[in-house]
């Protein structure tokens, strides 16, 4: 029973995919320019505690 639930376990994790990004996050962040304009948004968060959505529906997020 065991080797049948481990067998299936190891077909899962076969034939399934886990994206971290979206493809239009990997584009900021692969993007030196974007990626630059993008930390400088995440700072401005941290600083005021709100996000500049028109900065980051500019940057295509």
């Amino acid at each position: 029973m065991i080797i049948l639930v481990i067998k299936f376990i190891k077909y899962l994790n076969k034939n399934t995919e886990t994206k971290l990004f979206t493809p239009e996050a990997l584009a900021v962040i692969t993007d030196k320019n974007k990626s630059i304009e993008l930390r400088s948004i995440i700072d401005d968060y941290h600083k005021t505690g709100e996000w500049d959505y028109k900065k980051l529906n500019e940057l295509g997020l």
